[in-house]
């Protein structure tokens, strides 16, 4: 009688995946321009900002990533640049 019991969960476990891949292989429907525009204008959430400091946390490299990332937004090109306008001084690459 357990063979029996093990067997039907094990044949359940063996159904519930093929049903779980069979919706994860349909992928989603198309998004409307109004939903598309809706869901940028939301931003990333509380969960997102959550992932990216577990992720900062994580992995050093991604905590530098986003103050890179932050300096470009701003303007700056790389540390030196950022260096410069810290102390008053505005530096050209041309020369000028």
């Amino acid at each position: 009688m357990n063979d029996w019991i093990g067997l039907a969960i094990f044949a359940g476990l063996i159904i519930a995946a093929l049903v779980a891949l069979s919706f994860a292989g349909k992928g989603r429907p198309p998004l409307s321009e109004e939903e598309y525009q809706r869901r940028v204008d939301e931003g990333p959430g509380l969960s997102g900002a959550a992932m990216t400091g577990l992720q900062q946390i994580l992995d050093p490299a991604a905590k530098k990533a986003a103050e890179v990332r932050q300096d470009f937004e701003q303007g700056f090109l790389n540390e030196e640049q950022k260096e410069d306008e810290e102390n008053g001084k505005w530096k050209m690459e041309n020369g000028e």
